[in-house]
């Protein structure tokens, strides 16, 4: 197995439907450049996730994470060996962030 550690993805235009649940053994580090259309991300609850997400024109929709200064924390974030950094820059349209129940 090779841990993936960074991903970046470029969204032109269309959905986006990222899958990030699971278990961790490494530090991840996860950027997301908006485009035009809708992007959800799925996130772990057992894995530290800390998320700064900036809209540009439309919005952002967060379930299971916590506002904490100017980023959104899951209630794993500092206490699990590992953490998911996630970035994403808002493009035209509606991002939604929600942690697996």
């Amino acid at each position: 197995d090779v841990p993936l550690t960074r991903l970046e993805v470029n969204m032109g235009a269309g959905q986006l439907d990222l899958d990030l649940t699971g278990p961790r053994k490494e530090n991840m580090t996860v950027v997301i450049h908006g485009g035009v259309g809708q992007a959800r991300i799925r996130l772990p609850k057992d894995v530290g996730v800390r998320a700064d997400a900036h809209g540009g024109i439309g919005s952002i929709d967060v379930s299971g994470l916590r506002h904490d200064g100017g980023e959104y924390v899951n209630d794993a974030y500092g206490k699990s060996p590992v953490t998911i950094d996630l970035n994403v820059q808002g493009g035209v349209g509606q991002i939604t962030l929600e942690v697996e129940r």
